[in-house]
């Protein structure tokens, strides 16, 4: 990689990064080869899993926060969508640009559709503990 520094009238200076052509083939391999496998970790689905021993309000909260990051995420998306498409006209790159950014607005809505449908069965009667507390038992446990 290259850097070049171009300065900015009123604005820190831009560094401008350039793939040398050794390192352009390097890039080349790293995309021919299959994408390792995307490992998912949540703290939210931890605390559902467990939500019995939270109080009802309290489990409904995390979700309706939850519900509200993805609907501002997908605002955000949409609003980059607009971006792509007026500031890039005929690039290239464009359509790839966008399908990656589909795949964070799938997953956004996918998230948002799963945390209305909890909150919808809790509403039905799935809620918690009502502000008590149960022991979790485990094997042997009477």
């Amino acid at each position: 990689v290259e850097v070049r520094e171009k300065r900015q009238a009123g604005r820190p200076d831009r560094k401008i990064y350039k793939l040398t052509s050794r390192g352009r083939s390097v890039f080349r391999e790293w995309q021919r080869q299959p994408a390792e496998v995307e490992h998912f970790k949540s703290e939210l689905l931890l605390k559902i899993f467990f939500g019995r021993q939270l109080p009802s309000n309290e489990l409904h909260a995390l979700l309706r926060e939850f519900a509200g990051q993805q609907s501002r995420l997908l605002a955000v998306y949409d609003q980059t969508r607009r971006e792509i498409k007026a500031e890039t006209g005929d690039e290239p790159s464009h359509v790839y640009w966008l399908m990656t950014l589909r795949r964070g607005e799938m997953v956004a809505q996918a998230r948002l559709a799963w945390a209305n449908e909890c909150l919808g069965q809790l509403k039905a009667g799935g809620s918690g503990t009502s502000g008590r507390r149960r022991a979790i038992k485990g094997k042997g446990s009477k």
